[in-house]
């Protein structure tokens, strides 16, 4: 079926319409998910949003020849945000070694401190 009349569909609340839109391109969004976020795992959960994203928002596609590229976008920005929110995630391990590397520089500074102390009273 034509990409226009299953997007026509989809518009009307047909899932498995879009179903049908997303399992022709599967692959492609898979390689391009893949290739923002460098493993299957995440790749998969990317494309997962995505079809989140299309079911939620197809009523706003104004040309329905134009569904491939659009849902490429959702999926490119979709990784890119995944991307960022995984950068500013400070993991446990991580920010115990942060922590206990103020630490021992701040309780550095105090003994060098108060070794100065004990020259200088002397």
């Amino acid at each position: 079926m034509a990409v226009s009349r299953l997007v026509k569909k989809a518009k009307k609340g047909n899932k498995e319409a879009l179903l049908q839109l997303i399992m022709k391109q599967k692959d492609d969004y898979y390689r391009l998910a893949y290739s923002y976020m460098g493993n299957e795992h995440d790749a998969m959960d990317a494309m997962e949003d995505m079809i989140v994203r299309l079911y939620e928002n197809i009523q706003h596609l104004k040309k329905n020849d134009s569904f491939y590229s659009w849902s490429k976008t959702i999926l490119v920005n979709g990784c890119k945000s995944l991307l960022r929110n995984r950068q500013s995630v400070v993991l446990v391990d991580e920010w115990n070694v942060e922590r206990e590397l103020w630490t021992i520089r701040h309780y550095t500074r105090l003994h060098v401190v108060s070794y100065k102390s004990i020259f200088t009273n002397c």
